[in-house]
């Protein structure tokens, strides 16, 4: 099975890729909504998308990769850099989605020899094992049924429609106590699905033998959102990382979803948004850190810009520094600038962000990799032809947050707060290029 990077050409008679392909991966784009790759005379290129696709025959594993090193040749270098991404892509969906599977002993499954999908399904599976065994949840649910015993409460008017000439019956409203409510059935939709769709043998076994377990539970189809509305019930707990991965596994995977009569699905993920939303979570773990700063983290705070239009910055920090209050605005890029030089649409964009929330400091984060590292201080730039009373600069910040192996760690984002911290600490951010 072909491994790529994002932004990467695959060419139509290598690696599996055949022509009559083409129609199959153009009608999966128009099923899912999502604009995953585009098509060029005689090759596919990938876009900003990644994860897993699968039309007829043919899988593909989009993986991520902020810098160009190892893509000229459109296919992982070696081993240990699609393990290093590969690794780095499920971190990010595991805080992401607050997926509690680090702890879970039988999560030792192989970065090589699996694709992100197999991993994923294979965590899943683990999960589902772990609730059979110790916290199988049984839920009231509201039931009317014709019974020959008074239970519950007598619904006159059925029991007059149904029982007038049977007086010894009774149509009642009642509860039961049983295994067949909606978090079984979504566990039970999702192992239908890996059955399903899984080209991985031991998946496939394993799915169809936890499936046996659910025999009293119906077979119903289910959404990511009817996922993420379930309420949260007490006894209901230990479902929380099944339930996060069951969410992840219903995304676009339905075996309702067709390219002419052969199966098809994509399970794949916008790296925008995801790096967004990693960056986010790792700087709110570090509020705690700096209780002493008054640091807070928001994301996603939309405010009306003109008419009917917002704007909405990624990230927005607050902190006190030397007595005063300072706001930084924070932009998050998951593709690399050319020659470390921002977009003038990116500049502009800090420029209004600045004005709008009130944020002497504007940066564009970027991750930084083999290549394009972060300098051992944060530098900010003066926007000229501001307004005289205006002091508001823009800065670039490299961020390192995975290691050589891909796993994410904290200890970048602490250099960068403190980096931060200590600029906003002279009284003239005068310099910045130092």
């Amino acid at each position: 099975m072909p491994e790529v990077f994002e932004h990467s050409k695959l060419y139509f008679g290598q690696n599996g890729l055949r022509n009559d392909h083409r129609v199959l991966l153009s009608n999966l784009k128009e099923q899912i909504g999502v604009n995953f790759l585009s098509f060029g005379y005689d090759y596919i290129l990938t876009n900003h998308y990644v994860g897993v696709i699968q039309v007829d025959d043919f899988v593909l594993e989009i993986l991520p990769k902020a810098d160009s090193e190892g893509i000229a040749s459109h296919l992982p270098s070696s081993e240990i850099v699609s393990s290093k991404w590969r690794n780095a892509l499920i971190q990010m969906l595991v805080l992401c989605y607050d997926l509690n599977i680090t702890s879970h002993p039988n999560t030792n499954v192989s970065l090589k020899n699996n694709t992100l999908i197999d991993i994923l399904f294979s965590y899943f599976l683990n999960e589902v094992e772990l609730i059979l065994q110790k916290y199988r949840v049984k839920k009231y649910i509201k039931e009317a049924s014709n019974l020959n015993f008074l239970k519950g409460k007598l619904n006159f008017s059925k029991q007059i429609q149904k029982n007038f000439i049977h007086p010894e019956r009774f149509y009642t409203d009642h509860e039961s106590y049983t295994q067949n409510n909606p978090y079984n059935q979504i566990l039970k939709y999702s192992l239908f699905l890996i059955h399903q769709v899984s080209l991985e043998l031991n998946n496939r076994n394993k799915a169809k033998l936890l499936l046996s377990y659910f025999d009293d539970v119906n077979l119903k189809t289910f959404s990511k959102a009817d996922v993420a509305n379930l309420p949260k019930k007490k006894n209901a707990t230990h479902y929380r990382t099944a339930m996060g991965l069951a969410e992840l596994i219903l995304r676009n995977l339905s075996p309702d979803i067709r390219v002419g009569d052969k199966s098809a699905f994509g399970m794949l993920f916008d790296m925008n948004k995801l790096f967004e939303m990693t960056v986010y979570r790792l700087l709110k773990k570090q509020e705690s850190k700096y209780n002493s700063y008054n640091l807070t983290v928001a994301n996603q705070l939309s405010q009306r810009f003109w008419r009917s239009k917002t704007i909405r910055p990624d990230i927005l920090l607050n902190f006190n520094v030397s007595e005063k209050s300072m706001g930084v605005v924070i932009d998050t890029k998951w593709k690399l600038p050319r020659d470390k030089e921002p977009s003038d649409v990116d500049i502009k964009q800090i420029y209004v962000y600045n004005l709008e929330y009130n944020c002497e400091i504007g940066l564009l984060l970027y991750p930084a990799t083999g290549n394009v590292i972060q300098e051992d201080k944060l530098s900010l730039y003066p926007f000229d032809g501001k307004p005289k009373e205006l002091n508001h600069y823009l800065g670039l910040y490299f961020i390192d947050i995975f290691d050589t192996e891909g796993n994410l760690s904290g200890s970048g984002l602490s250099i960068f707060l403190n980096q931060l911290i200590a600029k906003c600490r002279m009284n003239s951010p005068e310099g910045h290029a130092s």
